[in-house]
């Protein structure tokens, strides 16, 4: 099996069970914008990514920038307050809405087009850097991903990315919940490896543990968030309590965050 069809195989592994997915209205994959903005703009997650990925992407002394799957904002924005000419590429309608209304609020440029990649690259001028953070766990066919950020990247091409896949830490709660084992990749080397194969190169790797889970105002609103992740029924709800509840920690201020770990990430790039 050659590595594109690794990832895939990988990323098919993730699939959830119908009879699961039928059981509950919602959909487990949404993002609620305002969490996601909360969780981009975490000082300890800024503080890690100042010293790792947008250290790498200074070393390039960027004029222009296209943050794909920019989310709301919380990789690109700093850089539209410097000057840097900003292009946000976001698929999701509310995740556009709110980065719009962040962009406003700081009064700031950056032009936001709103879709999915690779489709956008034809909207997009090229820039100096192309980045995406945590972006590529969702892209089961990475070759036109890659190649479109490829092109219209002038000088390097950025990539950050959890070690492994971004919800390997609930696979302990689906075989409790729900008797489901859940796999743990793709991998940074596996996606270091697609990249080998599909552009023919090989990437600079910086690895790093941090970024802190993302924190929640109380304990209603962690177990809705994990309850739609987990795919578990309302009238199930002492089971959800019952599974997270000891691995909840208090904050302060009333904040509560699910575990206290730190999360492996990587910072993939190369030069254009």
């Amino acid at each position: 099996m050659d590595a594109v069809d690794h990832w895939r195989s990988q990323l098919e592994a993730w699939a959830l069970p119908q009879d699961l997915l039928d059981a509950v209205p919602w959909n487990p994959y949404e993002w609620p914008a305002e969490l996601f903005s909360r969780r981009d703009t975490s000082v300890a997650n800024q503080d890690l990514a100042e010293r790792h990925t947008n250290a790498v992407i200074r070393r390039f002394e960027p004029v222009s920038l296209i943050d794909i799957g920019a989310g709301t904002g919380g990789s690109c924005l700093q850089y539209a307050e410097e000057g840097v000419a900003v292009t946000a590429v976001e698929p999701d309608g509310a995740m556009a809405a709110k980065l719009r209304s962040l962009i406003a609020e700081r009064g700031v440029t950056v032009d936001v087009i709103e879709g999915s990649w690779p489709d956008a690259a034809g909207l997009v001028l090229p820039a100096d850097v192309v980045t995406c953070s945590h972006v590529i766990h969702n892209v089961p066919n990475p070759g036109p991903f890659l190649w479109a950020m490829q092109s219209v990247a002038r000088r390097a091409v950025v990539i950050q990315e959890f070690e492994v896949h971004p919800w390997a830490h609930l696979g302990p709660y689906y075989r409790q919940l729900h008797g489901l084992d859940r796999p743990v990749g793709p991998t940074v080397d596996d996606l270091v490896a697609v990249i080998e194969e599909l552009l023919g190169l090989v990437p600079a790797v910086e690895r790093w543990n941090g970024g802190r889970p993302m924190w929640f105002v109380d304990r209603d609103e962690l177990l809705t968030f994990y309850g739609r992740r987990l795919l578990v029924p309302d009238d199930r709800r002492a089971d959800l309590e019952a599974a997270l509840g000891p691995h909840i920690v208090e904050l302060g201020n009333g904040r509560v965050q699910l575990e206290d770990r730190e999360k492996a990430m990587a910072t993939i790039w190369w030069r254009v």
